[in-house]
Parts: C-alpha cells; sequence; structure tokens
C-alpha cells in the first residue's frame, strides 16, 4: 500500500502559464514552490526561472563578459552573431540604486567555455588570475529567479500573479533567488529562501502577513547553506530549523543538519541529522523538504533524498518531540519516486505541487504526502537534462575507473564524480541556484 498519492491533475502549472518579468526574458520553468493557506486560498509561493529570450538575435548595442579578470566585466560585443551562436547570460547588477538586470551574450564558441550543463554556463580561465584558485574554474549561471505567488480556491487551478513577490535586490542575490520555505508562527508567515551570487548560496528571511506584501529581514546562514526549514513552534524555548550545508572540503557530504535560535536570526547549536546513508535511497545526498509537523510520535519532516543513479525521491524521518536532535526513525524506502514523463524525463517547463513548506493559519498540519515532483530545463541540445547528466556521470566513471588503475587510487573519480554531481538540484530543476 503506498504512502503518498499523486495528484491526477499534475503537473498543476507550466511555464507557458506565467509570464516573464521583463520583455528581454522568457520562462523557462516554474517548480519548488512552498505552500500556504490564507483565508480560503491556496497559495504557491513559486520559483520561477527565466533567461535571455534565445528566439531573437541579440540587439545591435548587446553586451558581452570579459572574464579574464577576477570578477566579469561588462563590455560592448565586438560585432553582431546570431541567436545560435551565443548564450545569455541575466544577473542584477546591484551597483545601481535600484538595482537593473542586465543581459549578456557570450559566444559559444568562446575559449575554456563549457556549456554541458544546459543550466549553468562553466568558463577555465587558464590566463587570468583565477587560476591560482579552483583550477581556474568559473561558474555562472544561464537563468535567473525569483518568487511569485500563484493562487487557487481549490488546490488544484491556480494563477500566477503577473508581477513578482520577491526578486533579487543586493550583490548576494545577483543570479537570483529560489527555492522558498514557508512556516506560519505566531501569525505571521516566515519565508526562507536561497539568495544566489558569485560569493555563494546563502539562505536569507523574509516575512508577510498577506502574500501581498514582503519584508526582507536579510542573510540568516553564511555560504554555502540551502534547504532552511523552520519548524512551526519553539521546542524548549527555541526556535529550530533544518538546513544543509554544502561544504567543499575533504568528503564533501550533502546532508540535513540542525540548528537552533532565539530570535530566528542568529543560529548556533549545529549538528548533523539525517546525513546520506550508504548503498540506499538516499545516498548521495539528503535536503528538508516540507516543514516538520507535530505527530503523537515526533516531529515529522518529509525530506528529499539522492541515490547513485541521481534519482531524487522523497522520504521521512522522525525526530523526538522534546529534543529534535534525536532521530527516532527514517525511511528504509522512499516513500514516492519519479514517475511517468512529467518527473522523468520531462516535459521540462511543468511544476508540481509538492510538500515543500506547507504552511496555514492552524496548529494542525496535514499528515497527506503530496506529489515530489522535479522538471527539468530543455537542454539547448533538445535533451532532456536528466538524460544528459546521468549520460555524464556514467562517462565519468567510466573514464575514471581507467584513470584509477593508472594512477592506482580513486582521487580523480571523486573529484570527477562531484563536479558531475554537481549538475541537479533537489526536488526541481535548477533554473537558477548554486550547485546542489
Amino acid at each position: 500500500m503506498s504512502l503518498a498519492r499523486r495528484l491526477p491533475e499534475n503537473p498543476l502549472l507550466t511555464a507557458h502559464e506565467v509570464t516573464p518579468s521583463q520583455p528581454a526574458l522568457e520562462v523557462v520553468s516554474v517548480f519548488n514552490a512552498a505552500t500556504a493557506v490564507l483565508d480560503g486560498e491556496v497559495i504557491l509561493l513559486l520559483r520561477v526561472a527565466e533567461r535571455p529570450r534565445t528566439d531573437i538575435d541579440p540587439p545591435s548595442d548587446a553586451l558581452t563578459l570579459d572574464f579574464t579578470g577576477p570578477h566579469p566585466v561588462l563590455r560592448p560585443m565586438p560585432h553582431r552573431m546570431r541567436k545560435e551562436d551565443v548564450i545569455g547570460i541575466a544577473f542584477m547588477d546591484a551597483s545601481t540604486h535600484p538595482a537593473t538586470l542586465k543581459v549578456a551574450y557570450v559566444p559559444t564558441d568562446l575559449p575554456g567555455l563549457d556549456l554541458r550543463d544546459p543550466r549553468s554556463i562553466r568558463y577555465r580561465n587558464a590566463t587570468g588570475s583565477s587560476r591560482m584558485a579552483n583550477e581556474g574554474l568559473q561558474d555562472y549561471l544561464a537563468q535567473i529567479s525569483h518568487l511569485r505567488v500563484a493562487r487557487s480556491r481549490d488546490g488544484v487551478h491556480f494563477t500566477a500573479d503577473h508581477h513578482m513577490a520577491i526578486g533579487p535586490d543586493t550583490g548576494l542575490e545577483e543570479y537570483g533567488v529560489e527555492d522558498p520555505r514557508v512556516t506560519f508562527i505566531d501569525g505571521t508567515f516566515h519565508i526562507t529562501y536561497v539568495s544566489a551570487s558569485r560569493w555563494g548560496i546563502t539562505t536569507s528571511l523574509a516575512t508577510t502577513d498577506d502574500f501581498r506584501t514582503f519584508h526582507r529581514k536579510g542573510v540568516i546562514f553564511l555560504p554555502d547553506h540551502k534547504d532552511v526549514v523552520i519548524f512551526p513552534e519553539k521546542v524548549g524555548g527555541r526556535y529550530v530549523c533544518l538546513t544543509r550545508p554544502m561544504p567543499q572540503s575533504f568528503g564533501r557530504i550533502f546532508g540535513v543538519w540542525i540548528a537552533f535560535s532565539d530570535d530566528l536570526r542568529s543560529w548556533g547549536g549545529h549538528a548533523p541529522l539525517a546525513l546520506p546513508r550508504w548503498k540506499m535511497w538516499d545516498e548521495l545526498r539528503t535536503g528538508a523538504s516540507a516543514v516538520p509537523f507535530r505527530t503523537e510520535r515526533g516531529w515529522l519532516e518529509l525530506y528529499h533524498g539522492v541515490d547513485r543513479e541521481t534519482t531524487y525521491a522523497m522520504g521521512a524521518v522522525l525526530m523526538d518531540l522534546e529534543d529534535p536532535r534525536k532521530v527516532i526513525a527514517r525511511s528504509p524506502k522512499p516513500i514516492i519516486r519519479p514517475s511517468g514523463s512529467a518527473s522523468t524525463t520531462g516535459p521540462p517547463t511543468r511544476a508540481s505541487r509538492r510538500p515543500t513548506s506547507t504552511s496555514r493559519r492552524s496548529s494542525r498540519a496535514s499528515s497527506r504526502a503530496e506529489p515530489a515532483r522535479r522538471a527539468h530545463p530543455a537542454s539547448r541540445r533538445g535533451r532532456p537534462a536528466r538524460l544528459r547528466y546521468r549520460d555524464l556521470c556514467r562517462r565519468a566513471r567510466r573514464d575514471d575507473r581507467g584513470a584509477g588503475e593508472r594512477r592506482g587510487g580513486c582521487g580523480l573519480r571523486r573529484r570527477r564524480l562531484a563536479r558531475a554531481r554537481a549538475v541537479v538540484r533537489p526536488l526541481g530543476a535548477l533554473a537558477s541556484a548554486g550547485r546542489a
């Protein structure tokens, strides 16, 4: 007997149903929505991913990026180019007030450019100052995200607003804001979301009472942190959250941690909680998804995990009511995993309702598991991103087996697989985030 069921109406929203925020952009995907219930309406706080339009040639005054320095510099494009010969990059320029959107175009034949991941642009600088760090690799995003509200009276048929709810506004958000979670605490909805920039992946906080006016509270976690979900009530007199640090040293283990706070701003008491498990469905990485809810037996969290075949699935972890640092049980098998074309190979612009951040004006939480779906932005070469990523992983494993035999070790394999695994985002296609 299945513990979860999918809505037959899924996917609930597509990119074609969401208008671009600016004429120069096109919507690529809508996904990773936080959920709330307010005044009889079901609210989705969507992540909307956009990129420069691919159906028109760059304008006569188009700009390009000079990657030779430690930071990219905008320069006039030396000559007109066709849309087939460039890839567009959109980012927020926080040096102006208010911040302004900039669109630049990079020739696809630029030496050192790596476009294998359709969501990102990787450039290897062999001559600039950055060659001394990170092997000269610089990563940029082909898409930029913002948060937007969609509303429904029945929880199935949604209409998206035509304007941003929360958009990139500071230097720490130059690549966009992503992946919201919403928790209702003491009469106010608290929204955690990812702020992405060249400085890393941080988590920021905002609040709202009506999902029409939003108040930003700033960054609450240093890079690199994401998947921050706040508990709906204090435990032992303190606020509690789940988070997912993303260390770039040694084992690079991406898993669920727990942290505590007295004011929802400063967090401490960090400790690992639900890390990846060898040879199980959550072997590669884990991350918090839904807002934890109280049951008679403990705090129940629905989280996402990734197996060695890079398949994302949803499971649960049960924590002690008085001390949520204590794990009582974890799902030995996924509650729900991808099935059907919408959550495996496409369509890439579809988005479904998932159990991320359900909040309501009530202390009673729903125990029904909603679908955990993933939407994949379309490859510029016409292949689904998941299939291209799996091909990349298989190629890396094959190449690294040979390299390991020649070198007598597996360090090279680990490094290459770590780079390959950074292609996919948890519970949703990356539209503009840092690496998962």
